[in-house]
């Protein structure tokens, strides 16, 4: 018993360090950049989602000459897919619906267990390619209309304690237009618990930890679309300090109004709420131009 003991006490310490580890590496810078500045300024305290606040110097602008139709969707997969077996392919049916006459661009899914089995169902496997991503979470892009620069993701929040189911990430794609030649980085986010209080380490560290993130990952000459469940209202101090960085282009109304687009870019010709589709949340779509 007690070498058992002993081995479970190690095994158990085992995980903690391989989980600080990994935690510490998807933190790491991913690709140098001198696009991203920082001031002296930290918010969250201790914990390993600090952030540094991003220097007064650091902004988002639009670079023009871009257009792309985009999706956010948390798909609630445990009971739309788990419990109701995806209601005769119900989200597939308001994807395919709704990208026409124009197809979506790039699309962000939450809660998303498959990617492939997203776009299966709607009918849309061979146009798009499939990214599936850490914590549920899932892009397509339309490979006719772009050519993959890159792609990573990062851990940037995590649950409070009072409402735990772990750690946060974020999931880019950097992407170049075939034929106008301009280039994107497209980022898909689930926010962390409880609602709209930043988790663990609150609201500006993980706001300042998304535009970490877009700072490092990013070529200055890309535009910026950000999506995503923020698990954070409007009014939230994750979502004001986002919008002071970038353009907040669309909401939805679910749950308060947690589900977001934005961009760096200001000019938009249409948005769209598109219901649920079997979800708890509204499927948002935008058509951002510049």
């Amino acid at each position: 018993m007690a070498r058992f003991l002993v081995a479970a006490a190690l095994l158990g310490q085992a995980v903690v360090n391989a989980d600080a580890a990994n935690r510490s590496l998807a933190n790491a810078t991913t690709r140098s950049s001198s696009f991203w500045r920082v001031s002296d300024i930290v918010v969250g305290g201790h914990q390993w989602c600090r952030a540094h606040v991003p220097d007064q110097s650091w902004s988002l602008s639009c670079k023009g000459g871009f257009r792309a139709k985009v999706l956010t969707y948390n798909l609630f997969w445990w009971n739309l897919f788990g419990l109701r077996g995806g209601e005769g392919r119900r989200s597939g049916r308001l994807i395919a619906s709704t990208g026409w006459p124009e197809p979506y661009d790039v699309m962000g899914f939450q809660e998303c267990d498959s990617i492939e089995r997203v776009i299966n169902d709607a009918g849309l496997q061979n146009e798009y390619t499939r990214i599936q991503g850490p914590h549920a979470l899932g892009i397509a892009y339309r490979k006719a209309a772009w050519r993959e620069l890159s792609r990573g993701q990062n851990e940037v929040a995590e649950d409070r304690r009072d409402q735990w189911y772990g750690s946060r990430g974020i999931q880019w794609v950097r992407l170049a237009h075939r034929e106008r030649g301009h280039s994107v980085i497209f980022l898909n986010f689930h926010g962390p618990l409880p609602l709209s209080s930043g988790g663990k380490c609150g609201c500006e560290a993980t706001a300042y930890n998304i535009m970490r993130v877009i700072g490092e990952n990013a070529d200055p000459q890309d535009d910026v679309i950000l999506v995503g469940d923020f698990n954070s209202v409007t009014q939230s101090q994750t979502i004001q300090k986002l919008s002071e960085r970038m353009h907040k282009v669309f909401s939805g109304h679910s749950h308060g109004g947690v589900d977001h687009i934005f961009s760096s870019c200001p000019g938009v010709k249409g948005t769209w709420n598109l219901g649920t589709g079997g979800s708890d949340h509204d499927a948002l779509s935008a058509l951002i131009e510049a």
